[in-house]
């Protein structure tokens, strides 16, 4: 309808003139006021073009008057990220109209962030990662913690870096508490859409910062903190049938071998990941083949050196009872030799 087109045409204008006009001090808590009113009244689709509004009013904003808001600002986004965990158990909104509300925070929070210098970032993000783990009585900060992270990560790339090394313990161990193969008590969550939410999140964080880093940051302490709870994750059968998970999986294991460049971390990683071809599930063992596959794909010719290790896995699955895993394992010695330049007919 072109008059709808119009409206809103007008709305987005008179949207960026109330940002350029109006000072953020007297914005601010007007929006905070606006904000409670919509979660209170249930009429959480406004949150995004408030959210808008907020973003856009940073565009003008000079440091020295980001400084004298800073605490202001700080409080209203933690605030606001305490929605999820405020609705997590009621009736009141479904799952996705929380999911979509807490992005469009999360969107405007990353606005402000990318204003900032590393020093005001530094003690704000540390304060969002104490809130996080402040209150044991709600898993739900985890969720909006790691959704935060890795929106900051995908914006500041490299930047981010310098700030990760407080996640990546926590990180590992919520990965283990979310994977159904490792724990005997109960999983993070009761619900596992949840379980695979933080997943799906902590996943996207840690590949960003792998991507990015470019300053050895992955060494090989962090990489044992690491290896095993994502390797790991090619055993939890919660996120086989959720295709972008599979995918993050798959990268971040490949990554890892990118960013530590070491052969003996990557013997380390591959035996992992062909560990994992020998479980009985058949969905596991295609799981593993498809990493083993991408991280030769992603180091070349410098998988050479582990093909002797490598070949007794490929011959076993050779002989497996399950087509799709045989005709799967045809495919990466395919992908090997054309990444190494060694022919493995004759090995196998």
């Amino acid at each position: 309808d072109p008059r709808l087109s119009n409206v809103t045409s007008r709305l987005v204008q008179i949207w960026e003139k109330l940002a350029a006009s109006i000072p953020l001090r007297l914005l601010i808590p007007a929006i905070e006021q606006s904000y409670t009113d919509l979660v209170k009244e249930g009429a959480i689709d406004g949150i995004g073009p408030l959210m808008q509004l907020l973003s856009t009013s940073f565009n003008a904003i000079q440091t020295s008057e980001f400084n004298a808001l800073q605490s202001e600002l700080s409080d209203f986004f933690l605030s606001a990220l305490q929605f999820r965990c405020d609705n997590a158990s009621g009736a009141k909104f479904l799952p996705q109209s929380i999911d979509i509300a807490e992005e469009h925070v999360i969107k405007a929070f990353v606005v402000l962030i990318l204003k900032l210098s590393e020093s005001t970032f530094r003690p704000l993000y540390y304060k969002v990662f104490e809130w996080a783990n402040r209150d044991s009585s709600t898993n739900d900060r985890a969720i909006t913690f790691f959704n935060l992270s890795s929106h900051a990560a995908d914006a500041l790339k490299h930047l981010f870096v310098l700030f990760a090394s407080e996640l990546i313990d926590n990180a590992a161990k919520l990965l283990d508490a979310t994977n159904a193969a490792k724990t005997e008590s109960d999983l993070f969550f009761p619900d596992p859409h949840k379980n695979c939410t933080l997943i799906r999140y902590i996943l996207r964080t840690l590949l960003s910062v792998l991507v990015n880093d470019n300053q050895n940051f992955i060494n090989s302490m962090r990489f044992d903190t690491l290896l095993q709870p994502i390797a790991d994750q090619l055993e939890n059968t919660i996120v086989h049938e959720d295709s972008e998970i599979r995918h993050l999986v798959v990268d971040c294991l490949a990554q890892l071998a990118v960013a530590v460049a070491d052969d003996t971390l990557w013997r380390q990683l591959n035996h992992q990941v062909l560990l994992k071809t020998r479980n009985n599930d058949p969905e596991i063992r295609l799981f593993a083949l498809e990493a083993c596959t991408d991280i030769a794909r992603k180091i070349g010719e410098n998988f050479a050196p582990l093909l002797p290790e490598t070949i007794p896995f490929l011959a076993e699955l050779l002989e497996d009872e399950n087509q799709q895993v045989e005709k799967a394992v045809q495919k990466t010695i395919r992908e090997v030799e054309k990444v190494t330049g060694e022919p493995l007919q004759k090995y196998l």
